[in-house]
Order: C-alpha cells, then sequence, then structure tokens
C-alpha cells in the first residue's frame, strides 16, 4: 500500500509541489541553492543521484566545520553553532563558543568517514586535516582532565578558547551521562577508523582514553538499583574519582536517571558493556529500570489501519541518536521497530500536510526581531505516539530527517530537500537551523545538531564502525545482539503496518512571505 492511494489532495499536491521544484530548478543561479537542482523524484529512486546530492551536501555542511567557524583550530573542539545574518546568510561576529561531548560525537562520526578515504568527502577535507584535529582534540580532553581531574575524564558542557575547555558557568560542579554516552560511541567509531587506517598510534591514545571513562563511569554515575545518573553532581573537581565525590541532586529533575529507550541509552550500554561490575544481576538492573518506558503504541493513519510503533517522549527526531551511533540495524527486531517508527513519522508529515519533519530545535523568529531571542523548543514530534504532550507544530528543522534518511535513504533525503527548498533554509554554510511551516520565518542560526546529525546519516552513521569495534571485542557483540533481542521482543511481539509504504512530502513550505539570504538565491 502507498501512503498517497487514500488521500484525496495528495496527488495534486505532490503535483504542484513538482510544478513549484521546476520553476524554481530553471530561475536557480546559485550552487548554494543546490535542492532545487534534483528532481525530488530521481532523487528517490537513483542511488547514484543520491550520492551526488550527499556530495553536494557534504561540501556545504563542510564549510561550517572549518576552524573559526564551527571547531577551533588550537583545540580541535566544536563550537556549537554560529549565529547568521538574517539578510545575506553570511556569519556574524557572534559565536557560540560554548559546546558539549555530543556535539563532539557528530564531528567524531564525520571525521572516521574522512579517514576511510570516503569519495563523498574527500574534497571536503584531507587525511592529513582530519589527523591534525584528532591529535588536538584527544590533547586538549586529556588537559582538561589534568586540570579537572573530578570530572573522571568525561565532558561538562565547556567553553572553547585557544587556551583549552573550561566548564561552563553553568556545569562547573556537574557532569551529564548522555552527552557523555553519545561522544562515547563516535570516540569508539574514530578508534575502530584509526585502527582500519593504520593510525595505530593515535588509535591507542583514544583506546586508552576510552579506558578511563570505563573505569570511572561507574564511580561518577552509578546511584544503585540500576540508577544511572542522568547528571553526576560533584563535590571537589580537583580530587580524583571515588564514590564519595559524586552525589544525585535532590530534587534531581526529569529525568533523574537514564531510565529511556532513546538516546540515553547510548551511555547504558556504555557501563553495560565496559563497566566493573559485581554480578551479572547488578548489570541487570539497569535494564529492568528501562522497561517502563519501552512501550508499544499504534500510529493510526487515515484510512490504512495502524503502524506498531516504540513509544517517543515526544516522538522527536533528536530522540532516535542512537541508531546513529550504534548498530541497532544490524539487529533484525530493532531494524523492524526503527523502521516503522519512521515510516509512521513519513505518514504524519504527509497525511497532515506538513512539509517536514519535527526535532527539538531553535524556534524560528521573523526578521523584524533583531536580535533573534534564539529560543530552544524540546517538545516537537507527535503527541499521539508520545509519552509527552507536544505544543509546538508549525517549526520543522531539516535534522528531522535524519532518522528517516537511516531508514529508507532516498524518501528521507526527499524529505530533507524539500525543507531546504523553503525560504533562506540553505546558506553560503549549508542547511539553516529551522522553519516555520507558513514560510513567514527561520531560525538564523546553525548548529551541529541541526545540520551534522542529517550529514553523517546520510553517509551512513557510523554503526559499521562500531559494529566492527563490538565485533573485536570478546562477548561485546553477542551481548549487545542478545540483550536489544530480549528487550525489544518482549514488547514487540507482532508489529502492524510493516506493509505500508513511506511516504514522500505533499506539501512545500509557501515561497514569496521570506526572502532567500542574498549570498544564497535562486
Amino acid at each position: 500500500l502507498t501512503c498517497t492511494d487514500t488521500m484525496p489532495l495528495s496527488r495534486q499536491q505532490q503535483l504542484v509541489a513538482c510544478v513549484l521544484w521546476a520553476a524554481a530548478a530553471a530561475a536557480a543561479a546559485d550552487t548554494c541553492r543546490f535542492a532545487f537542482d534534483f528532481s525530488p523524484a530521481s532523487l528517490g529512486a537513483d542511488p547514484a543521484l543520491q550520492d551526488k546530492f550527499v556530495t553536494t551536501m557534504a561540501g556545504f555542511e563542510g564549510k561550517f566545520m572549518k576552524a573559526g567557524v564551527g571547531i577551533n583550530s588550537v583545540t580541535g573542539m566544536t563550537y556549537d553553532g554560529r549565529p547568521l545574518n538574517y539578510t545575506t546568510g553570511d556569519i556574524t561576529a557572534d559565536m557560540h563558543t560554548f559546546s558539549a561531548a555530543s556535539k563532539e560525537s557528530l564531528h567524531y562520526g564525520f571525521l572516521a568517514y574522512v579517514l576511510s578515504g570516503d569519495p563523498r568527502v574527500t574534497d571536503v577535507m584531507t587525511k592529513k586535516e582530519a589527523l591534525n584535529i584528532l591529535q588536538a582534540k584527544i590533547t586538549t580532553i586529556q588537559k582538561f582532565d589534568e586540570q579537572y581531574p573530578g570530572f573522571g575524564g568525561f565532558l561538562p558542557w565547556f567553553v572553547n578558547s585557544d587556551d583549552g575547555i573550561v566548564p561552563t558557568w553553568d556545569f562547573e560542579d556537574r557532569v551529564p551521562s548522555l552527552d557523555n554516552g553519545e561522544m562515547i560511541w563516535g570516540m569508539i567509531a574514530i578508534q575502530q577508523a584509526l585502527q582500519e587506517n593504520g593510525y595505530s598510534a593515535l588509535a591507542s591514545q583514544y583506546g586508552d582514553y576510552l579506558q578511563k571513562l570505563a573505569n570511572n563511569a561507574k564511580t561518577l554515575f552509578w546511584d544503585g538499583n540500576g540508577q544511572v545518573r542522568a547528571v553526576a553532581y560533584i563535590v571537589n573537581t580537583s580530587a580524583v574519582p571515588t564514590p564519595d565525590n559524586y552525589y544525585t541532586q535532590q530534587p534531581c529533575g526529569d529525568p533523574c536517571y537514564l531510565d529511556d529507550p532513546y538516546e540515553g541509552e547510548l551511555f547504558v550500554w556504555f557501563m553495560d558493556l565496559f563497566g566493573k561490575w559485581d554480578s551479572d544481576d547488578e548489570r541487570e538492573q539497569m535494564w529492568q529500570l528501562k522497561r517502563t518506558k519501552l512501550q508499544k503504541v499504534d500510529y493510526v493513519t487515515p484510512n490504512n489501519g495502524s503502524i506498531s510503533v516504540q513509544r517517543g517522549w515526544w516522538f522527536s527526531a533528536h530522540e532516535q541518536w542512537k541508531y546513529l551511533m550504534m548498530p541497532y540495524l544490524a539487529v533484525d527486531i530493532a531494524a523492524r521497530v526503527f523502521r516503522n517508527g519512521e515510516r509512521a513519522r513519513t505518514w504524519h508529515s504527509a497525511t497532515n500536510n506538513i512539509p517536514g519533519f519535527y526535532a527539538s530545535v531553535t524556534y524560528p523568529s521573523p526578521p523584524s526581531v533583531q536580535p533573534p531571542p534564539y529560543d530552544y523548543v524540546s517538545d516537537c514530534g507527535i503527541e499521539s505516539i508520545a509519552f509527552q504532550p507536544v505544543t509546538h507544530t508549525n517549526v520543522v528543522t531539516p535534522y528531522g530527517a535524519f532518522p528517516v534518511i537511516l531508514a529508507n535513504k532516498g524518501v528521507g533525503l526527499q524529505w530533507y530537500q524539500n525543507m531546504l527548498m523553503g525560504p533562506a533554509m540553505q546558506g553560503p554554510y549549508g542547511s539553516t537551523e529551522s522553519e516555520l511551516t507558513d514560510g513567514t520565518a527561520i531560525c538564523p542560526v546553525m548548529t551541529w545538531d541541526s545540520k551534522i546529525t542529517t550529514l553523517v546519516a546520510a553517509l551512513g552513521g557510523t554503526s559499521s564502525y562500531t559494529e566492527a569495534y563490538l565485533r573485536a571485542h570478546d562477548g561485546m557483540w553477542n551481548r549487545f545482539v542478545s540483550v536489544t533481542e530480549r528487550e525489544l521482543g518482549s514488547v514487540f511481539t507482532e508489529l502492524s503496518g510493516e506493509d505500508l509504504a513511506f511516504c514522500t512530502p505533499t506539501t512545500a513550505v509557501p515561497t514569496g512571505l521570506l526572502q532567500d539570504f542574498t549570498l544564497c538565491t535562486q
């Protein structure tokens, strides 16, 4: 069954979108507006054209990953993002000098493809440049660990300057597990890529650091009875890690512990596979605690039945980060559940005439509001298949397509392209953060989350590297597969909707209400 068979207006809407694309493509004059250079239907069906699209995409997104824009050339570490001039699309003098471990995970993912000589990224960065960045990163992180041993090697949100990294004002005495879980699997991917490509000395440096994190993970984050702290508070950041140097603040907020089946699971897997456990029963307590939030729910389509999915928190695309990093898609039940979730994501947008996907993101503001407020909104998603209410349903973001790209590359790229075709959604440095669905405003900023998640997904994610790592280490692969099959298999005994097609866009963001960037016009 196709997602358009029972939607009376969808074929007409698709024709309108096609006409809009053809007119814009004919007028295209600047390659940074490359979304208009590809036929959506051909992009969805032709793997060679998809590679060309991703290569072009990497060229522009790669301009964000340059020194002084998205990274510091001395430390090699990321800057969270850069504001854009609402008129020109150029970067402004302002800079997000802060960043977090989660942004590092994406940088590592991209660098793994550079080291492997992937032809889609060879024009973006040389292997020598990548190696220099990786050496600078590990040197910076080791320096931070020497200055702040109480963090146990884990990274708080940090301020990044030529002098190194230091905790931001609000993380001077605490460290998050979720962001570090994302970074750790990026580090594992990089260690594997370094080893595979003959850079054994640098691979050993990353391996040694990962071992430090493994030695300290339980000390910092374990709170007993299966509870892994979402944030560990530190008594003395100058002291070496001991259990009495860490505590859980009360009240501890929400989430208090990593009991979710979403991106927080990345750190739980690191604890499970690398931690020092007193017994198997103690390790199993983490999975027992997580089962409450591992739920099956049906997304109901207008006329074609239901699609069984894993209930989301908001069902924001951000929640699928774990599939970007770890080899879940190599486990049949995990792949099927994941694809059904992304199938439902496409059905929801297509049948409700939404021109893109929802994900936690910085909210758009009109050009008349200067400076922009840069308000971050988390509750973006699909309420009918989520635990939490969703209040922001008029904003879409290109990175909302990253999990669909992992599930069905052709369809995912079509949705990504559709969002890029909105006014001012492409600039000299690639994609823009977000846009209102009525075409009246964008968020004039670019961040690692909203840009490089999608690029890494389009390249294939880091799962091939992390799978190779797990297979090379005794027992790790079998443990990963057996627990994943057990936990998902106990909930998803049946899956409905697997016969339904992935939907393609049925409407576009209106044009003409907001001008394109003057440095990137059609």
